[in-house]
């Protein structure tokens, strides 16, 4: 759906130019890492408010990462996010 939405806002720039059409691609990237971004950390803060982290077992099936979406992706995000924000970011314990 991202890929989707994000192909019809480029598209109706062509009218535009290559220029338009570039700065729209660049401002659909910039916003879904925005936005995956988002999503990884609330999940990840929510997951260590639920569940003991000792015992965290995440299994994911799907195109959850890059190849869904932009960079970080959205639940696949969220594994990233509790990798990259560590031990003390999150309240994480080990």
């Amino acid at each position: 759906m991202n890929l989707a939405r994000g192909v019809d806002r480029v598209m109706a720039r062509l009218p535009e130019g290559p220029t338009a059409v570039k700065d729209e691609a660049l401002r659909v990237l910039a916003e879904d890492g925005e936005v995956n971004r988002t999503i990884g950390a609330t999940g990840a803060q929510l997951l260590t408010d639920l569940v003991d982290i000792d015992r965290l077992r995440i299994y994911t099936h799907c195109n959850a990462g890059a190849l869904a979406c932009v960079e970080w992706g959205t639940a696949l995000g969220v594994v990233h996010s509790l990798s990259a924000f560590g031990p003390t970011g999150l309240g994480i314990r080990r």
